[in-house]
């Protein structure tokens, strides 16, 4: 539009489908990401759910449907800026200023800080892990303790960081519950023999094909599902893991020993994020995620009609809705732009 600059401040998959618009409608676009690398989280990734697609390929998709003219600066970080009438002025870590008419904020998140959960000894003990440590080892193909021995038993525990009012968390994650059943499910495939258990308060399967992937878990894959929290866990002399539960649905306490402890981490606003967006006088909501001008239709808007939000910066959400809120965020930047020059 009239070759007006834009600045997208994150490159995962909400970023990636902002770009992919943006150029198409005449604006030149700038992409800064902290992360040396595009795609975010989903760069990290092995498969999808819940049709198990290789998180590879839908970020090629993403990535190709960026257009060449896009400018992107990796391993750069936003550490302040103003935002006036019709301008944005950024500054980058060092030192340099980018001037644009238009800002889109897709700083994505961060995962929960498992350490801050002391009782399940993540840091502390060899062989607790996150789905993020997990998932990694998918992706290199090997599943295996510390002490590089096939896991014989493993844990799930859910709700890490997530509607935990002691550690100031009280909001769902949405994806933590289906991440812990996909997860179980390769497990099962990779160690036909090995004994599988999901810990969870309940199980908030509500998007399509989430359910159906609950019940594959359970009699297909013979997942077993315990319906309560663990207390705490210990470290045994051989370096598994002891924990200790109760089933809630029978009311009997709980002890065992596994292999591996997954703890399934919630999402949390990213880094410098909050500080960025006190500088630029956005407004944060009370879960100290980017908080949109509406909650049911204006959800991409802030109080400046040149600066939208796109993705989990405002708050949790699934890999599809991320990227339908970049290109849905692209589309009514645009149209604010459009009426500020007409």
């Amino acid at each position: 539009m009239d070759g007006k600059h834009i600045v997208i401040v994150g490159a995962g998959p909400a970023g990636l489908a902002a770009s992919s618009v943006l150029p198409r409608l005449g604006y030149r676009v700038t992409m800064i990401d902290r992360s040396n690398t595009l795609g975010g989280h989903l760069s990290k990734w092995y498969q999808l759910f819940p049709d198990r697609a290789a998180a590879t390929v839908l970020l090629e998709q993403l990535t190709d449907e960026v257009p060449d003219s896009v400018s992107t600066m990796l391993g750069r970080e936003v550490t302040g800026g103003s935002v006036s009438s019709g301008a944005v002025e950024l500054t980058l870590d060092h030192g340099e200023h980018l001037s644009a008419n238009g800002l889109i904020m897709a700083t994505g998140f961060d995962l929960f800080d498992a350490r801050r959960k002391e009782e399940y000894g993540y840091g502390i003990y060899d062989n607790v892990f996150t789905q993020a440590e997990i998932e990694e080892m998918f992706r290199q193909g090997q599943i295996e303790t510390r002490h590089h021995r096939k896991p014989r038993s493993i844990a799930f525990l859910h709700c890490v960081g997530s509607r935990d009012l002691k550690a100031g968390v009280a909001y769902c994650s949405k994806v933590c519950c289906v991440t812990g059943v996909k997860q179980a499910i390769e497990l099962r495939e990779l160690l036909p023999d090995a004994a599988i258990y999901n810990f969870y308060m309940d199980l908030r399967m509500f998007g399509r094909g989430f359910e159906e992937l609950y019940q594959q878990a359970q009699e297909r894959y013979n997942i077993r599902f315990v319906r309560g929290r663990i207390s705490e866990a210990a470290e045994s002399s051989d370096g598994s893991v002891i924990i200790k539960a109760e089933d809630t649905l029978t009311s009997r306490p709980l002890k065992l020993t596994v292999d591996m402890l997954v703890l399934l981490t919630g999402m949390q606003p990213a880094a410098g994020s909050l500080e960025l967006a006190a500088k630029l006088g956005l407004v944060l909501g009370d879960d100290s995620f980017l908080k949109p001008y509406g909650l049911t239709q204006q959800t991409f808007k802030t109080s400046y009609p040149h600066v939208v939000l796109a993705g989990s910066c405002t708050g949790p959400t699934t890999l599809t809705e991320a990227i339908l809120s970049g290109r849905s965020a692209a589309m009514a930047l645009h149209e604010s732009l459009f009426k500020l020059t007409n």
